[in-house]
């Protein structure tokens, strides 16, 4: 007998055994034989009979639940070792090549002053203050700048040659030049009418009174364009070719560097 003879056989007991006790019962009630109230009985143990043993491995597995989640498992707290990271490798920050600040060098004036005093006769034949005055402004052309500050400190040094080239032209200073215009003469020329104002009254004097006063104006307006550029920060020397890059130069184009810039 094979295992699916065996499943059909075991499939039939339940149904067949009802079936008989269920005949047999309604039988005994009917005959009187048995008491109507075993006939509950019967239909009671049916249910149970067909449904029991299902609803015993449920409330089973029911109960089997709610002890597991009324208490459970015990699980030792566990350690957790703490995880070390290795140390982070910083790179080290490059070394960046400072260059060395190279210093910047002055300008040796009383040298320059000396070389002024060495060439100025056998240029101009005469030695006298405007004679200086114009061989300083030659040099100036000619000699090189290597920072702005020496062109600073060669137009101040040309400003005071300047003032006194006027004053021995004038016998005044500027100022006081200035303030005699509307009189007639001055110290070095008696005969000079007076003039509106110190043009005016120069033109009248003769060439050497008006040149003098042109080149005093023109050095001071200068020196105060140098200054303003240095002021600015401009890169002077980007703007100039190499052979305008000197102490001379580098004053008497500054106004146009600037104007050129903005």
């Amino acid at each position: 007998m094979n295992n699916n003879s065996i499943e059909v056989i075991r499939g039939l007991v339940r149904p067949v055994l009802t079936l008989i006790f269920g005949i047999a019962f309604i039988f005994g009630v009917f005959a009187r034989l048995i008491e109507p109230i075993w006939l509950a009985y019967l239909t009671v143990a049916i249910f149970v009979f067909w449904f029991g043993d299902r609803a015993f491995k449920n409330l089973g597995f029911m109960l089997k639940n709610q002890l597991q989640e009324a208490t459970p498992e015990a699980t030792e707290p566990s350690d957790p070792k703490p995880v070390i990271s290795p140390p982070a490798v910083t790179q080290p920050a490059p070394i960046e090549e400072t260059k060395p600040v190279e210093p910047i060098p002055e300008l040796d004036i009383a040298s320059f002053h000396e070389a002024v005093l060495k060439d100025v006769g056998p240029t101009y034949t005469e030695v006298n203050p405007c004679t200086i005055f114009y061989e300083a402004r030659d040099k100036g052309v000619v000699t090189r700048a290597g920072h702005i500050s020496q062109a600073m400190d060669y137009w101040n040094y040309l400003v005071g040659l300047a003032g006194e080239a006027f004053h021995y032209i004038w016998g005044y200073s500027l100022d006081e030049a200035m303030q005699h215009a509307s009189e007639p003469g001055c110290p070095t020329c008696t005969t000079c009418v007076a003039g509106t104002d110190i043009d005016s009254k120069a033109r009248r004097a003769g060439m050497a009174y008006y040149a003098i006063l042109l080149d005093l104006r023109r050095t001071l307006e200068k020196q105060q364009d140098l200054y303003q550029l240095a002021q600015s920060g401009i890169d002077w020397k980007a703007k100039l070719a190499p052979q305008q890059q000197t102490l001379y130069s580098l004053g008497g184009l500054a106004e146009e560097i600037l104007r050129t810039s903005r």
